[in-house]
């Protein structure tokens, strides 16, 4: 399947002497159970289960509703017990609230978010039962996998990593249990998808702070994500933590506090010193807003183009999207002339891997044109990711609205009023459901007149959320600076 094929085995190594010791433990209980007197070896069960990854399949097609459908299905086969869900349900509820993120159901998807963070803290201990190798060895790859549309300056080369790790669950003695009275939980090994689990508490953890914009900083879980990170819950000293790094990074992200995320997200982009790993484009992409945000453009053009180029090695097609449509913003915001060069190359690329980044680069595209004023370009590069639209859920999405801008801006500058109204209309339709600025604004207001946060925090937060737009918000977000100046603000400007 195209979401595994980027990750191969390592050798066979020996056991550690924990895990090694619990299958003895594991192997007497089969002994007992065994009908015949012979040991029955039961199959290892493997998580997340196959039927996740054909789901994951259907998200990059763009069709989110059929992948939603598929990912609840999946977490039927997640790991349930005495203390409820376990950490392979992180996967379930990420990429579920990715789907409905992708249709703009902004609500439905934070509360999915919020459900795989909260077994995240509930389970904050589970790397330090993993049967980790004790080194990597670098990933040679295959041509298929290798970006086209630029080369990495950075000195670190992926890494190869195991399709799975084995994980014991359960308890070594449940002595204790059989004598004072409980849950007998007897010890039994899975083999866990690692750094997907993590790729996803990642993709939870910032994919809600821009749901939620700053009311994020003032949200408990987030503050609780932060606690609990500083500890470091992973091995100690080993090559792991810089998966910890990076959701650590992430985490002062959300808080608000730049500064330190900058220095934690920085520390996570290599493992052992020299190789990139499945959460180095993730932590590129943060560092590179974070440099966008303060105005540091030709820095966030590289750590964009860097997140893609490294998101493409792990098959992390989603991830290529976002960076390169960041990408393509920055070469917008800083007045650059042309096409940004990594689209045209990026989107023949992408013609074999997935639809969704087909579409959105070919989208970003016509957006670089008709803000050029290359209308017949624009518009003919429209016709194409109509014809890739119009048989995914992704006309009616976060992908769709950004056509309908174009489309919008595209034929106004032609002359076709008529045809400009409608793609309007049709975009501040999907807005006003979905705007991630009329969102945020709806979370502060609630957050000030349920005094979760002081006066004069509410007085700053009310003054960012119902600013005049200044330049830089028509440049870096026309849409989102539109659906704001076009919603009346009653309640939130009378409890200001």
């Amino acid at each position: 399947m195209a979401a595994q094929s980027s990750h191969v085995r390592l050798c066979p190594r020996r056991p550690s002497l924990r895990l090694r010791a619990a299958a003895l433990v594991a192997g007497s209980c089969v002994l007992l159970l065994a009908p015949s007197g012979r040991a029955q070896q039961a199959p290892v069960r493997e998580y997340p289960p196959g039927e996740y990854y054909l789901a994951l399949n259907i998200y990059q097609a763009g069709e989110f509703t059929d992948a939603a459908r598929a990912f609840r299905s999946a977490a039927r086969s997640g790991v349930r017990s005495s203390e409820g869900r376990w950490v392979d349900s992180i996967c379930y509820h990420t990429m579920l609230g990715e789907s409905m993120y992708q249709m703009g159901e902004l609500s439905q998807a934070a509360d999915e978010y919020t459900a795989a963070l909260n077994l995240f803290l509930v389970h904050r201990n589970w790397m330090l039962r993993v049967d980790f190798p004790d080194v990597l060895q670098p990933d040679q790859g295959s041509a298929r996998r290798a970006p086209t549309w630029g080369v990495s300056t950075r000195r670190s080369v992926p890494a190869r990593f195991p399709d799975r790790y084995p994980i014991l669950q359960g308890r070594l003695d449940n002595q204790q249990v059989l004598q004072q009275g409980g849950i007998v939980a007897l010890p039994e090994f899975y083999q866990v998808n690692v750094h997907e689990i993590m790729r996803c508490t990642a993709l939870a953890i910032r994919r809600r702070h821009e749901i939620m914009g700053r009311a994020a900083a003032h949200d408990p879980l987030t503050t609780q994500l932060v606690q609990v990170l500083t500890v470091r819950p992973a091995p100690p000293n080993h090559w792991s933590g810089a998966w910890i790094d990076a959701l650590l990074g992430l985490a002062y992200a959300s808080a608000g506090r730049s500064q330190e995320a900058a220095s934690e997200l920085g520390k996570s982009l290599v493992m052992a010193s020299q190789f990139d790993h499945p959460l180095t484009a993730t932590s590129l992409l943060a560092l590179g807003k974070l440099a966008f945000e303060q105005d540091q453009y030709g820095t966030a053009s590289g750590l964009f183009l860097e997140a893609s180029l490294s998101a493409a090695w792990y098959s992390q097609y989603a991830l290529v999207e976002e960076a390169l449509r960041w990408g393509a913003v920055t070469h917008l915001v800083a007045g650059q002339n042309g096409m940004y060069p990594p689209l045209e190359p990026a989107t023949a690329w992408a013609r074999r891997e997935s639809d969704l980044l087909e579409t959105s680069l070919v989208v970003s595209a016509a957006e670089v044109a008709a803000t050029a004023n290359e209308t017949a370009t624009a518009v003919t590069l429209l016709e194409q990711a109509r014809r890739t639209m119009a048989r995914a859920d992704m006309r009616g999405g976060t992908i769709g609205a950004r056509y309908q801008y174009v489309l919008a801006l595209a034929s106004y500058t032609a002359g076709n009023v008529k045809a400009g109204d409608a793609a309007f209309a049709a975009l501040m339709a999907y807005q006003r459901k979905s705007s991630l600025r009329l969102f945020e604004l709806g979370l502060i207001d609630r957050l000030v007149v349920s005094a979760a946060v002081t006066e004069r925090v509410g007085n700053e937060l009310y003054n960012y959320a119902l600013r005049e737009p200044e330049p830089k918000d028509w440049a870096v977000d026309p849409v989102e600076t539109l659906s704001v100046v076009l919603t009346p603000h009653l309640a939130p400007l009378e409890h200001w």
